[in-house]
């Protein structure tokens, strides 16, 4: 796998990861803490050592990204705290929210032609997790994840359960 990414690409993979774990942090308040089933640690940067870099939520202001959602209950709260999201980052998000059969259809169909009409994508782990691990349509973002200068200082991967961190993780 490449190392260099454009923009447009880690635009796309950060948002898969923000959206992972904004679903896994809902799932956390459903399931119990303890699981038998654990995903490999990932780590992010400690608390004392993001506070020194220098984290810039207007760092990407003025780009533009497309949103695929889906019309349900996270899809509807993903757009209506869009304006919030845009106000706190300078970054226009266009969303199209199909219901969740079509949505399926959709990314498989442009996943697999590899010219996708959006850069972010929200989907169902627990339909096609394996699918999209398999396609390696997904990618490991611990790197982002440890960089200080990428996440929010109170940003931290040992916020989430054992449960929410094997549901939004592939197991390699």
């Amino acid at each position: 796998m490449n190392n260099k990414m454009n923009r447009r690409e880690f635009i796309k993979r950060s948002a898969l990861i923000g959206a992972g774990t904004a679903a896994a942090s809902l799932l956390n308040a459903c399931v119990p803490a303890a699981t038998a089933t654990q995903a490999p640690a990932a780590t992010a940067a400690p608390a004392a050592t993001a506070a020194k870099a220098v984290f810039d939520w207007k760092r990407f202001k003025g780009e533009k990204i497309e949103a695929l959602l889906i019309k349900n209950t996270v899809g509807d709260l993903l757009v209506k705290y869009q304006k919030e999201f845009e106000d706190l980052t300078g970054i226009t998000v266009g969303a199209d929210t199909p219901a969740e059969q079509q949505q399926r259809q959709k990314l498989a169909v442009e996943f697999q032609s590899g010219q996708t009409s959006f850069d972010v994508v929200y989907y169902s782990f627990h339909v096609q997790k394996r699918l999209f691990g398999k396609n390696k349509w997904v990618a490991d973002v611990r790197e982002y994840l440890n960089d200080p200068t990428m996440v929010a200082p109170d940003w931290d991967w040992n916020d989430f359960s054992a449960a929410g961190k094997a549901w939004s993780t592939e197991a390699d």
